[in-house]
């Protein structure tokens, strides 16, 4: 069947407050999925979606408002001034923006992909998509019989960061948005379990990809910016074969301008102190904010001194304790003292001398 050229919507993500991430199996996927690529790290940015990268660090499309974020029901504060676009090249900005938040989020930072993506030609690379939306509405029939039941308006309940999957359908430069870019295709019959689509709302959502190397490992390779759709349908629908736009963020242009402003050079392998996340569950995050880190290579955030325990049994604990000079020592207990006690250091002196007369040996003398 030969359907109408399909019309690219930039901005349209955007331009209507309307729900998003329509999934064909009508799962409601509002929870984290059982293999979780980063679920909680997707948060409400306006009627939008802003993911946490880590570090105190929030990746959006750039055509998306700043403001602050919501993520589980807490709102996390834009940090004036801190907004960065990110370059396309010399005179043009692709469609991608980070900015900070305040306080931390205290998720795992996310790893952005780094290996080009593969040709999906010859490799098929599957992702799971996150946005701030609502479920499937009412099928629909756009084209002529016998070809019913060709995709779903949105939903106008139901609100909320959901998950779908799908797979890459082509690699591509979007020269109205600036943007080096990835697409996913909304397909018929459920190619992928939890097949999905893009739809206002969805801008600033996450791709996630699983690393080449290791299956254990979950990669931010995209940023949803903009969908597609055919003349045919409704504007508020998701029809098979549209199309879901993503920034690519393994390329290296991007990749360079975002990973050194976000993440230390340990990252992924960073100490307790510098890793991103509240490790002893106080409310404070690395040195600088938690007491028990004395400097970002500490080893622990809950030394002795800093873990609300009276650890030596005297009645005082922490900082009440008057063997805790700082926070971040390690011990509360006294010193026990291994050097020379007085009576020893009285006859160390003559004990050298003597030690040194035998090094000598005996004195010499002339004849007389």
């Amino acid at each position: 069947m030969i359907r109408p050229l399909p019309t690219l919507l930039i901005g349209v993500l955007l331009a209507l407050p309307a729900p998003a991430l329509v999934i064909d199996s009508l799962a409601l996927n509002s929870t984290p999925p059982a293999d979780d690529p980063g679920f909680d790290n997707a948060g409400r940015l306006g009627v939008e979606t802003g993911i946490y990268l880590g570090y105190g660090w929030v990746i959006t499309a750039k055509h998306v408002p700043l403001g602050d974020v919501i993520f589980n029901g807490v709102t996390h504060t834009l940090v004036p001034g801190s907004d960065i676009v990110i370059a396309h090249d010399f005179s043009n900005d692709a469609d991608l923006r980070i900015f900070q938040i305040t306080p931390w989020l205290d998720r795992p930072p996310l790893r952005i992909r780094s290996d080009p993506l593969p040709d999906p030609a010859t490799n098929t690379t599957d992702v799971v998509m996150i946005g701030f939306g609502a479920h499937a509405g009412d099928p629909i029939s756009v084209f002529p019989p016998p070809n019913q039941d060709d995709g779903y308006l949105w939903s106008t309940v139901g609100k909320t960061i959901r998950w779908g999957t799908n797979r890459i359908k082509s690699l591509l430069f979007v020269s109205s948005a600036n943007t080096q870019s990835f697409t996913t295709e909304f397909d018929q019959g459920l190619p992928t379990p939890h097949e999905c689509q893009a739809a206002n709302g969805d801008s600033g959502g996450a791709v996630f990809v699983k690393n080449a190397g290791n299956a254990d490992v979950w990669e931010l390779a995209g940023i949803m910016f903009a969908r597609e759709q055919s003349a045919s349908q409704p504007i508020n629908s998701a029809v098979y074969t549209n199309r879901t736009f993503a920034a690519d963020l393994s390329y290296p242009d991007y990749r360079d301008q975002i990973v050194p402003v976000v993440y230390p050079a340990c990252f992924p392998d960073c100490p307790p102190c510098n890793d991103g996340v509240d490790n002893d569950g106080d409310g404070f995050i690395d040195a600088g904010s938690d007491p028990g880190c004395r400097d970002p290579d500490w080893f622990t955030e809950a030394p002795e001194c800093d873990d609300g325990v009276d650890n030596d049994g005297d009645g005082l604990i922490d900082l009440l304790d008057p063997t805790c000079g700082n926070a971040w020592q390690v011990s509360e207990a006294p010193n026990s003292g291994c050097g020379l006690g007085a009576e020893l250091a009285l006859i160390a002196v003559p004990l050298l001398y003597l030690r040194r007369q035998r090094q000598r040996g005996p004195s010499k003398t002339g004849s007389r």
